[in-house]
């Protein structure tokens, strides 16, 4: 299902995009990062609901715009591309395998996330509004060995040891020597796929027990000045860098699901 023109107006109030559509480099950016503060990433239909996740453009439409959901990255990120499409961007989908935890190579994850490339003027671009977790806060050029600050925080893409892989690293606190580590965070695909290819990792996330949204609860939103996250029973938050961290009493989480992250729902969560 492609939106609407409706629809997309819909979907640019939902992610708090007001300015002009323009096929730029910098709306690109702006409708990234307005998405990512706006709509939360939220497994809570796998891990408190033990519901369904499904990808079709109405059910994405249904969850995020008209019941004020979030979603995780085959949702979130699914969702964002037909945003794009429609908008008239060149996009597509790719596979990503993501490397935070115990994994030390591509080779010990299979691919549990997606994200979209956007080429503007022979450019390519890696972009992703579905990690919860640290995420580029704008449009990855696809360029190797260069650092891209977004938003405060760096980026960079090198090319991967297997064909059409390429290796996205995250810059980590920077030393009064100049020293600093790098993290990599995920490897993603240049090459085609198709909505349909989504289905089965998808279906092994909602289906199987220790696949990460049945291990534990995350729900997060990106702000203008950093995050807030629930991580099973612990409220984070940061502001202008400065984290405050605590643990929540289980009848203080749904209402800071509710009114802090922004996820409109209801019912009880589970009991940890």
């Amino acid at each position: 299902m492609s939106f609407s023109k409706e629809q997309l107006a819909a979907c640019l109030k939902r992610i708090g995009y007001e300015k002009e559509v323009t096929l730029t480099r910098e709306c690109l950016d702006d409708l990234i990062f307005s998405c990512q503060c706006h709509v939360p990433y939220d497994n809570l239909d796998v891990f408190d609901y033990g519901r369904e996740v499904r990808l079709d453009g109405e059910s994405l439409y249904n969850k995020i715009v008209v019941n004020g959901r979030g979603g995780y990255c085959f949702e979130l990120n699914g969702f964002f591309f037909r945003i794009l499409k429609g908008l008239g961007f060149d996009v597509q989908p790719c596979f990503c395998r993501i490397m935070f935890g115990p994994v030390t190579g591509p080779q010990d994850n299979f691919i549990d996330h997606r994200a979209s490339i956007v080429t503007l003027d022979g450019q390519r671009y890696f972009c992703d509004v579905g990690t919860g977790a640290p995420m580029p806060l704008a449009a990855m050029p696809i360029v190797e060995d260069v650092w891209v600050n977004t938003r405060g925080q760096q980026f960079m893409i090198r090319k991967g040891d297997q064909k059409n892989w390429y290796e996205l690293y995250r810059k980590m606190s920077e030393q009064e020597d100049g020293s600093y580590e790098e993290h990599l965070d995920l490897y993603f695909l240049d090459a085609p796929v198709q909505e349909i290819d989504f289905m089965t990792p998808n279906f092994f996330m909602y289906m199987k027990e220790d696949s990460l949204p049945h291990v534990r609860r995350m729900v997060s939103r990106k702000t203008p000045t950093g995050f807030v996250d629930i991580t099973n029973d612990v409220f984070t938050e940061v502001v202008n860098g400065v984290k405050t961290e605590r643990k929540l009493a289980y009848e203080e989480i749904l209402p800071i699901i509710q009114n802090v992250i922004g996820i409109h729902t209801t019912e009880p969560l589970r009991k940890l």
